[in-house]
């Protein structure tokens, strides 16, 4: 009976003090990105798309016979990267409402004739 915990204290000590048997983690993860580095330029030159949209850190894909571009964005309320893809038209239309919201801010205001902007 008293065998059975010094057995198991002796396991766990000798499990710890082992090296671990598979590559370090580090080199691992480093093999996997350099074919991922040429990606972005080789998707560049792939006809029809926009490179300026690909050093944005976008990814292009191809959706419903579309080119979209996707990225990783945190949605509001949530911890979890979701991929969101978008066209390159409506790419350019958010940003240009984020350009036309910062243009006409609520400061700019002094009145009730200010939502008719």
């Amino acid at each position: 009976m008293k065998a059975t915990p010094l057995l198991i204290l002796a396991l766990i000590i000798f499990g710890c003090s082992t090296p671990p048997r598979h590559a370090p983690v580090a080199t691992s993860i480093a093999a996997r990105n350099e074919p991922a580095a040429a990606a972005p330029a080789a998707a560049a030159a792939l006809p029809g798309v926009n490179p300026d949209l690909v050093r944005q850190g976008y990814k292009v894909a191809l959706r419903r016979g579309e080119t979209v571009y996707c990225r990783k964005d945190l949605l509001t309320g949530s911890r979890f990267p979701t991929k969101v893809c978008l066209t390159e038209f409506q790419i350019r239309d958010l940003e240009r409402r984020a350009h036309d919201d910062m243009r006409y801010s609520p400061s700019d205001c002094a009145g009730t004739g200010c939502m008719n902007k």
